[in-house]
């Protein structure tokens, strides 16, 4: 080989050396760039709904999301969809419910805020988009159920019948709705304090680990629609609340103002009633004081009666005396009169025999 052969060939091993570089330096520069608009996609969309989302080259994007990226986004190397958070979160809430290290934020007794069915309908009250529905279950609390099943089915069916959406953007909602809603439920003491201190005016959320990494689970986009729908959810429940606490503070006032108008007549009776009393009382008053001095008299005279009766006693004893004595003189008198009679019949007799 001639001498500018060599050279040419010299040239041609250096082009392909310089060209292999720029390839490689090419390659690894997309690479990077791929993996950047990944993870920007993956921050603002979330993770996969499920298993079968493909991305445009058909291929399961969940195949993307290697374990240690889900122990980074989601702190579990399971967690590589939108189901397999939401079923996390399901298992970590039937923990807390069966747990009683953590707490229902809805009553005050530390007793109650442990039980179990307390805690379920604590849960089942913050995934209620009606205030009708969120009512039926503030009822129970009143006189608990003796059977915790039916309200356990009712949570597990919420949670199943999100993941059977057909519709995949619809199914990431209803699972987006689920996680935001139940973000911050059945807390233990120092989650608690903790969720004090994040709700402080000046706290910024976005430093909370449990929200940062919901925002990495759903993506920013769906999480802020999340939160968007679950604030106008609450304000149409609010809404409604007002409305309710409007009409029945109507009723109220209609209510008052027609008890206020029976206490008044029934004040204005009871006022009567007490003067017609008071005259009742100051004429039986009266009267009494007439009856004393009636029973005074009464008494005087019966006194009375019974020293004239005394003393008639005594005239009568004296006139039974004397009427006595008068019997005897009249027997006296009969006798007397008898003698007379037959001294006067014997002088009959003697001036007969003179004759």
């Amino acid at each position: 080989m001639s001498l500018f052969g060599k050279i040419l060939a010299v040239l041609n091993f250096l082009a392909a050396g310089g060209f292999l570089y720029l390839a490689a330096m090419d390659y690894s520069t997309r690479q990077n760039w791929a993996y950047t608009y990944f993870r920007y996609d993956l921050a603002l969309n979330g993770l996969p709904v499920d298993k079968e989302e493909r991305d445009e080259q058909g291929r399961p994007r969940y195949e993307n999301i290697t374990e240690t990226l889900a122990t980074e986004l989601a702190g579990n190397p399971q967690v590589q969809t939108l189901e397999a958070a939401l079923d996390q979160r399901r298992t970590d809430l039937q923990t807390r419910i069966e747990s009683d290290q953590f707490k229902s934020t809805l009553v005050a007794d530390p007793k109650l805020a442990t039980n179990k069915i307390v805690k379920t309908i604590d849960v089942l009250l913050a995934l209620q988009q009606t205030e009708a529905e969120r009512e039926k279950l503030r009822n129970l609390l009143v006189k608990l159920p003796a059977d915790e099943t039916p309200l356990a089915d009712q949570l597990n069916t919420l949670f199943e019948r999100a993941k059977q959406v057909k519709d995949r953007d619809g199914k990431r909602r209803e699972i987006a709705r689920l996680l935001v809603a139940t973000l911050d439920l059945l807390p233990n003491d120092d989650e608690r304090k903790q969720q004090l201190e994040w709700a402080k005016p000046d706290a910024d959320r976005a430093a909370d680990p449990t929200f940062r990494r919901l925002a990495n689970v759903l993506g920013v986009r769906e999480l802020a629609d999340a939160l968007d729908r679950r604030a106008n959810a609450l304000d149409e429940m609010d809404q409604v609340v007002v409305d309710i606490r409007n009409k029945d503070r109507l009723e109220f006032a209609r209510k008052h103002d027609t008890r206020l108008a029976e206490l008044m007549k029934l004040d204005l009776e009871l006022r009567q009633n007490q003067d017609s009393l008071a005259d009742k009382k100051g004429k039986a008053g009266t009267a009494e004081a007439r009856a004393a001095a009636q029973k005074i008299e009464a008494d005087a005279k019966r006194a009375q009666f019974k020293k004239e009766q005394d003393a008639t006693a005594r005239e009568l004893d004296r006139l039974a005396r004397q009427q006595e004595d008068l019997f005897l003189v009249r027997l006296r008198l009969r006798d007397a009169n008898r003698i007379n009679q037959e001294m006067e019949q014997q002088l009959r007799l003697l001036e007969e025999k003179l004759r």
